[in-house]
This record gives structure tokens, C-alpha cells and sequence, in this order.
């Protein structure tokens, strides 16, 4: 029998039981009635009497099993009542225990692909970069043996008023605009920046070192474009998670 079917059984059953005593209290009340008018007229049908009080008296003793009866029906109904309450919240909590089961999965998923793109697109960037120093090496060799030009840019602070330095802006000016950027600009980030743009490294509270290094996130583990980057990206981001969810330390 199901549980529902057990709640209505119970249910008929405690009307069933609340009927009768309703009948049996309106007995005794009719028994007692009878019982108090022949006090009140004076009569001396004692052996009437003493039957009206018996009647009573087995009216009371029924009325009190009833009720006792009533007491354990409805405790009985309640405990089904609770047993269902309980049975649906269960079943209710084992959907949200799913829910997040799923969401976690979820969220797991969305990790692995962001570390699965990481993995992929930061050996490519390395790469560029290779390509892009080997490139530059030999457009910077070919600029000095095609014009004479007698210092490699590297050994040229960019302030230096020497004849090499005159030499590579009379070459840019030719070459004309974003020359300079072309042949001057590397991609080793440990010494610059290496980016047409420039990436602003987000501001550093002077603090303990893993706090530092939170500001900057992943600054060291990166060289300097490519930690930049990321900052940036996170920082945006950040302004727009939830508190919890934040970075920094």
C-alpha cells in the first residue's frame, strides 16, 4: 500500500472514530440531562435513577476509550503526514544534490577548457615570437649590409647621438612611418615590452611578496607581455565577479 493510500486510510479512519464519539458525547449529554431532571423534580424512582447513572456511567468509560482510540489515530496520522513531508523534501534536496553534481561537472569542464586553450594558444604565442626575433635579426642584418650602416641597434641606447644612431633615423625616415617600430621593437619581454600596444602593468601595493604577486596574477610564471596580458584580462574580469569569486590574496 502506498504511502498516500496509508495518509487517506488514516485519515477516514480518525473522521470515523471522531463521528462516533461525537454520537457518544451527545448520549451521555442526554443521559445526563435525564439524570439531573430527576434530581431537580424530586423524584424517588431511585432504581430509575440508579439505571440513568449506570448508563451514564458505561456512556463515560466508552467515551473516554473513544477518545483514547482518537489520540492514537491521530498521533498515527501525523507520523504519516511527517514520513510524507519528509519523503518530498527528500526527494526535493536529491534534485538540487543533482543540480550541483551537474553545475560542479560543469564548472569543471569550463576549467579544463580554459587550461586545454592555455595548453595550446601560449606555445603558438611563443612561436610568433621566435619567428617575429629571427626576423627581426635578419631585417636589422640586411638594413646594415644593404646601407652600410655600421652598429647593430642593439648596442644603441635609444638617446645615443652617434653617427650609427644617425645613420638608422636617416633609414627610418626613408623607409617611412613605423619603420622605427618595425626594426627597433623585440619581442623578448624580459627586456621590453615588445607589443605595438602598450599593456600597463596594474598597480602594486608595496607589500609582502605573494600579495605583490597578486596584483600582478601569474607574473611569475610569464615573461612580462604575456603576464601583462593576462593581468589586464583578469583584471577586467575581476571588476565585474562577485565578491567571492574575486582574485588577489
Amino acid at each position: 500500500m502506498t504511502l498516500l493510500r496509508q495518509i487517506d486510510d488514516a485519515r477516514q479512519a480518525l473522521a470515523d472514530l471522531t463521528t462516533d464519539e461525537a454520537e457518544l458525547s451527545h448520549l451521555e449529554a442526554e443521559q445526563l440531562a435525564e439524570i439531573q431532571a430527576m434530581k431537580v423534580s424530586g423524584s424517588k424512582n431511585f432504581a430509575g435513577l440508579a439505571v440513568l447513572e449506570g448508563k451514564r456511567a458505561a456512556l463515560a468509560s466508552m467515551l473516554t476509550e473513544q477518545r483514547s482510540h482518537i489520540e492514537r489515530a491521530r498521533v498515527h496520522l501525523e507520523g504519516l503526514t511527517a514520513q510524507k513531508v519528509r519523503g518530498e523534501a527528500l526527494e526535493a534536496l536529491k534534485v538540487r544534490v543533482h543540480d550541483l553534481q551537474a553545475r560542479r561537472k560543469e564548472t569543471d569542464g569550463l576549467l579544463m577548457e580554459l587550461g586545454a586553450f592555455l595548453r595550446s594558444h601560449l606555445p603558438r604565442i611563443a612561436a610568433s615570437r621566435m619567428v617575429w626575433a629571427a626576423d627581426l635579426e635578419a631585417a636589422q642584418a640586411q638594413a646594415m649590409s644593404a646601407f652600410d650602416i655600421p652598429q647593430h641597434l642593439a648596442g644603441l641606447p635609444s638617446h645615443s647621438g652617434s653617427a650609427g644612431r644617425t645613420a638608422w633615423n636617416a633609414l627610418f625616415d626613408e623607409l617611412g612611418e613605423g619603420a622605427a617600430d618595425a626594426l627597433t621593437q623585440t619581442p623578448n619581454g624580459r627586456h621590453a615590452q615588445g607589443m605595438t600596444r602598450v599593456y600597463e602593468p596594474l598597480t602594486r601595493r608595496p607589500a609582502h611578496h605573494a600579495v605583490s604577486v597578486a596584483q600582478v596574477p601569474l607574473l611569475r610564471y610569464f615573461d612580462r607581455p604575456v603576464s601583462l596580458v593576462i593581468a589586464e584580462a583578469l583584471a577586467e574580469v575581476d571588476s565585474v565577479t562577485p565578491a567571492p569569486f574575486r582574485g588577489g590574496e
